[in-house]
């Protein structure tokens, strides 16, 4: 889990196995992306260097998805940098 989906596969596979919780840190600071999933950094991008990302936004909204599964949440908080 944790790709930037269709574009950027994550370094590692940091999930937990299902029933347990992960965490994830997201800090997007202009171009440069990094992900943070269960202490392990699973993208640490230069979004203006990434061919198929380069011309995204950035600025946006902020979203959380699933696959059709049940899925839960907590603690979600967002911080403007």
């Amino acid at each position: 889990g944790g790709s930037l989906y269709r574009y950027v596969a994550p370094k590692v596979n940091a999930t937990k196995p299902a029933g347990e919780w992960n965490v994830v840190d997201v800090e997007c600071r202009g171009p440069k992306i990094k992900i943070t999933l269960n202490g392990q950094v699973i993208h640490d991008v230069d979004q203006s260097q990434v061919d198929k990302i380069k011309n995204k936004p950035l600025r946006g909204y902020f979203c959380v998805q699933n696959h059709g599964r049940k899925i839960e949440y907590r603690n979600l908080r967002m911080k403007e940098l």
